[in-house]
């Protein structure tokens, strides 16, 4: 099951989804809290109405500063945009726990297909051989004269038709094998 929720795209996908949602929370609540900004610029410039460069003067301005921003009161903004957040997180979460649930939901199903398959293989090879003991005694009475054709085209429909049974339980049992790949993430 592990495998399976760790090999999934869409786990993945709700994996990223959850982080980047517990991300805009962290963004949301740092919002709230003053900040301190360094702020400066370096700038050389000249002009001339010539285009000897080197007769030119190069006069540089500089400045630098420190700019305090501190949020007094955003008309409750921010706290909203905090709980929208949380709120989304917190459904992100619930959303990846259900996607787990079905995987597992699904892997269990998977290997109950599987393990049915096979007891279905397993009873139609009994069919089978019992059918083939029919219709070796139905033949060998027919031969004898004591069965009927009919009872001996019976027979052989009988056979027939567990063989044909048989094949359809192994098909069941590969599609349920692929099934359980396609779920467990292996084959996409």
């Amino acid at each position: 099951m592990n495998e399976a929720i760790q090999a999934r795209p869409e786990v993945k996908r709700q994996v990223l989804a959850t982080k980047y949602n517990d991300q805009q929370v962290s963004i949301r609540s740092v919002e709230r809290i003053p900040k301190l900004l360094l702020i400066g610029s370096y700038q050389v410039q000249q002009q001339a109405r010539n285009l000897h460069t080197s007769e030119y003067d190069w006069p540089a301005t500089s400045y630098a500063g420190l700019q305090l921003n501190i949020p007094i009161f955003a008309g409750f903004r921010e706290v909203s945009r905090t709980r929208q957040a949380t709120i989304t997180q917190q459904q992100s979460e619930a959303s990846l726990q259900n996607l787990k649930e079905v995987v597992k939901a699904e892997v269990k199903i998977g290997v109950s297909n599987i393990q049915e398959s096979q007891n279905r293989i397993i009873t139609q090879q009994q069919t089978v051989a019992t059918a083939e003991l029919s219709y070796r005694i139905t033949r060998d009475r027919w031969k004898q004269g004591i069965a009927s054709r009919l009872d001996l085209t019976d027979a052989e429909f009988l056979l027939s038709q567990s063989k044909s049974n048989y094949v359809q339980a192994v098909y069941d049992y590969l599609v349920a094998s692929i099934e359980l790949e396609r779920i467990a993430g292996r084959v996409k």
